[in-house]
Protein backbone atom coordinates (compact mmCIF):
# COMPACT_ATOMS: atom_id res chain seq x y z
CA UNK A 1 0.00 0.00 0.00
CA UNK A 2 2.94 2.54 0.62
CA UNK A 3 4.44 2.00 -2.51
CA UNK A 4 1.46 2.52 -4.29
CA UNK A 5 0.88 6.20 -1.90
CA UNK A 6 4.57 6.67 -2.80
CA UNK A 7 3.78 5.76 -6.52
CA UNK A 8 0.90 8.82 -7.05
CA UNK A 9 3.15 11.11 -5.30
CA UNK A 10 5.44 10.83 -8.01
CA UNK A 11 2.64 10.78 -10.31
CA UNK A 12 1.27 14.32 -9.04
CA UNK A 13 4.92 15.56 -8.69
CA UNK A 14 5.04 14.85 -12.72
CA UNK A 15 2.33 16.76 -13.37
CA UNK A 16 4.52 20.09 -12.84
CA UNK A 17 7.92 21.30 -14.65
CA UNK A 18 10.61 22.87 -13.31
CA UNK A 19 11.14 26.92 -14.47
CA UNK A 20 13.36 29.78 -14.22
CA UNK A 21 16.31 28.51 -12.96
CA UNK A 22 17.62 24.89 -13.05
CA UNK A 23 20.37 23.12 -11.02
CA UNK A 24 20.68 19.58 -12.19
CA UNK A 25 23.17 17.07 -10.97
CA UNK A 26 23.69 13.17 -10.46
CA UNK A 27 23.88 11.48 -7.51
CA UNK A 28 24.83 7.74 -7.18
CA UNK A 29 22.53 5.92 -4.72
CA UNK A 30 23.83 2.38 -2.98
CA UNK A 31 21.09 0.14 -3.30
CA UNK A 32 20.51 -3.95 -2.41
CA UNK A 33 22.31 -6.57 -4.45
CA UNK A 34 21.45 -10.09 -4.62
CA UNK A 35 23.22 -12.91 -5.01
CA UNK A 36 26.75 -13.91 -5.11
CA UNK A 37 29.07 -12.40 -7.67
CA UNK A 38 32.14 -9.67 -7.85
CA UNK A 39 31.16 -6.38 -7.69
CA UNK A 40 32.76 -3.06 -9.45
CA UNK A 41 33.73 -0.44 -8.16
CA UNK A 42 32.86 3.20 -8.46
CA UNK A 43 30.07 4.52 -10.89
CA UNK A 44 29.64 1.04 -12.55
CA UNK A 45 29.07 -0.53 -8.88
CA UNK A 46 25.53 -3.24 -9.24
CA UNK A 47 25.44 -1.69 -5.69
CA UNK A 48 25.00 1.93 -6.88
CA UNK A 49 22.11 3.17 -9.01
CA UNK A 50 21.81 6.67 -10.93
CA UNK A 51 19.27 9.08 -9.80
CA UNK A 52 19.19 12.28 -11.79
CA UNK A 53 18.30 15.63 -9.44
CA UNK A 54 17.00 18.27 -10.57
CA UNK A 55 16.49 21.78 -8.33
CA UNK A 56 14.68 24.96 -9.36
CA UNK A 57 17.18 27.91 -8.11
CA UNK A 58 17.69 31.52 -8.07
CA UNK A 59 20.16 34.00 -6.58
CA UNK A 60 19.32 35.49 -3.71
CA UNK A 61 19.88 39.50 -3.57
CA UNK A 62 22.79 41.19 -1.12
CA UNK A 63 20.32 42.26 0.97
CA UNK A 64 18.41 39.51 1.58
CA UNK A 65 21.62 37.34 1.68
CA UNK A 66 22.12 35.72 5.04
CA UNK A 67 25.84 35.37 6.54
CA UNK A 68 26.86 31.59 5.91
CA UNK A 69 23.07 30.56 3.67
CA UNK A 70 23.23 29.91 0.20
CA UNK A 71 23.45 32.56 -2.50
CA UNK A 72 20.72 30.81 -3.81
CA UNK A 73 16.65 30.00 -3.09
CA UNK A 74 15.38 27.22 -3.89
CA UNK A 75 11.66 26.12 -5.51
CA UNK A 76 10.56 22.47 -6.64
CA UNK A 77 12.48 19.42 -7.29
CA UNK A 78 12.70 16.29 -9.00
CA UNK A 79 14.39 13.42 -8.60
CA UNK A 80 14.40 10.31 -10.69
CA UNK A 81 16.70 7.20 -11.61
CA UNK A 82 17.80 6.50 -14.70
CA UNK A 83 19.35 3.22 -16.13
CA UNK A 84 21.96 4.79 -17.96
CA UNK A 85 23.57 7.76 -17.38
CA UNK A 86 24.60 9.13 -20.96
CA UNK A 87 24.10 12.57 -22.76
CA UNK A 88 20.65 11.18 -24.34
CA UNK A 89 18.71 9.80 -21.08
CA UNK A 90 19.81 13.54 -19.45
CA UNK A 91 18.08 15.01 -22.60
CA UNK A 92 14.64 12.55 -22.41
CA UNK A 93 14.85 13.60 -18.44
CA UNK A 94 15.13 17.35 -19.35
CA UNK A 95 12.77 17.58 -22.07
CA UNK A 96 10.51 15.42 -19.69
CA UNK A 97 10.89 17.54 -16.30
CA UNK A 98 12.17 21.22 -17.23
CA UNK A 99 10.47 24.11 -19.03
CA UNK A 100 11.89 24.76 -22.41
CA UNK A 101 12.05 28.47 -21.07
CA UNK A 102 14.56 27.35 -17.93
CA UNK A 103 18.13 27.77 -17.39
CA UNK A 104 20.00 24.68 -16.88
CA UNK A 105 23.51 24.86 -14.69
CA UNK A 106 25.34 21.88 -14.35
CA UNK A 107 28.98 21.01 -13.66
CA UNK A 108 31.27 19.93 -16.94
CA UNK A 109 30.07 16.51 -17.53
CA UNK A 110 30.35 15.51 -21.03
CA UNK A 111 27.06 14.14 -20.47
CA UNK A 112 25.61 17.22 -20.22
CA UNK A 113 26.71 19.20 -23.22
CA UNK A 114 23.42 18.73 -25.16
CA UNK A 115 20.81 20.52 -22.96
CA UNK A 116 21.34 23.22 -24.33
CA UNK A 117 18.50 21.52 -27.40
CA UNK A 118 15.83 21.23 -24.96
CA UNK A 119 16.67 24.49 -22.45
CA UNK A 120 16.68 28.11 -23.39
CA UNK A 121 20.16 27.91 -21.83
CA UNK A 122 22.94 25.75 -21.04
CA UNK A 123 25.27 27.10 -18.07
CA UNK A 124 28.63 24.68 -17.22
CA UNK A 125 31.40 26.50 -15.78
CA UNK A 126 34.45 24.80 -15.40
CA UNK A 127 34.92 24.97 -11.35
CA UNK A 128 37.25 22.44 -9.02
CA UNK A 129 35.66 19.63 -7.57
CA UNK A 130 35.55 20.92 -3.67
CA UNK A 131 33.62 23.78 -5.47
CA UNK A 132 30.90 21.94 -6.45
CA UNK A 133 28.51 22.13 -3.50
CA UNK A 134 28.49 26.00 -4.62
CA UNK A 135 27.64 25.99 -7.85
CA UNK A 136 25.23 23.53 -6.94
CA UNK A 137 23.98 24.05 -3.29
CA UNK A 138 20.51 22.57 -3.89
CA UNK A 139 20.88 19.50 -5.74
CA UNK A 140 23.65 18.88 -3.78
CA UNK A 141 21.60 19.28 0.06
CA UNK A 142 18.87 17.26 -2.14
CA UNK A 143 21.23 14.27 -2.45
CA UNK A 144 22.78 14.13 0.61
CA UNK A 145 19.14 14.31 2.53
CA UNK A 146 17.73 11.60 0.86
CA UNK A 147 20.58 9.57 0.88
CA UNK A 148 20.21 9.96 4.85
CA UNK A 149 16.55 9.10 4.84
CA UNK A 150 17.24 5.66 2.62
CA UNK A 151 20.45 5.27 4.61
CA UNK A 152 19.37 5.69 8.24
CA UNK A 153 15.27 4.98 7.98
CA UNK A 154 14.50 2.48 5.17
CA UNK A 155 18.08 0.48 4.85
CA UNK A 156 18.98 -1.75 2.01
CA UNK A 157 16.33 -0.37 -0.69
CA UNK A 158 16.02 -2.67 -3.51
CA UNK A 159 16.71 -0.32 -6.84
CA UNK A 160 13.41 -1.59 -8.33
CA UNK A 161 11.58 0.49 -5.71
CA UNK A 162 13.90 3.24 -5.36
CA UNK A 163 11.75 5.05 -7.36
CA UNK A 164 9.06 5.33 -5.22
CA UNK A 165 11.02 6.22 -2.24
CA UNK A 166 12.56 9.07 -4.16
CA UNK A 167 8.72 10.46 -5.10
CA UNK A 168 7.96 10.37 -1.57
CA UNK A 169 11.20 12.60 -0.50
CA UNK A 170 10.01 14.96 -3.46
CA UNK A 171 6.58 14.81 -2.81
CA UNK A 172 7.38 15.90 0.59
CA UNK A 173 10.02 18.09 -0.01
CA UNK A 174 8.02 19.92 -2.21
CA UNK A 175 5.56 20.62 0.38
CA UNK A 176 8.03 21.33 2.91
CA UNK A 177 5.88 24.71 3.99
CA UNK A 178 2.40 22.95 3.98
CA UNK A 179 0.69 22.88 7.74
CA UNK A 180 -0.56 19.03 6.71
CA UNK A 181 0.38 16.97 3.81
CA UNK A 182 -2.54 14.49 4.23
CA UNK A 183 -4.97 16.23 2.38
CA UNK A 184 -2.31 16.94 -0.56
CA UNK A 185 -2.09 12.99 -0.50
CA UNK A 186 -5.31 12.39 -1.02
CA UNK A 187 -5.92 14.54 -3.54
CA UNK A 188 -3.41 12.93 -5.19
CA UNK A 189 -4.64 9.97 -5.05
CA UNK A 190 -8.34 10.96 -6.15
CA UNK A 191 -7.15 12.56 -8.90
CA UNK A 192 -5.10 9.51 -10.12
CA UNK A 193 -8.21 7.11 -9.38
CA UNK A 194 -10.21 9.86 -11.50
CA UNK A 195 -8.30 10.33 -14.64
CA UNK A 196 -7.78 6.06 -14.10
CA UNK A 197 -11.98 5.83 -14.59
CA UNK A 198 -12.40 8.48 -16.89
Amino acid sequence: MMHKIRSVMGLRDDRYVLEGGVEMDEGFFTTAVYGSFELKRGRGSQKKSCVVVMAESEDVTESEQLKGKPTKRCGHFKLKMVRKMDAGTLVVTAAEHISDTAEVTTDGLPAYNYLGVVVKKHIAPKVPANQADKLLPWVHTAISNAKGILRNVHRCVDEDFLGNYLNEFAFKLNRRYFECLMPRVLTAGVYRKWNYLG
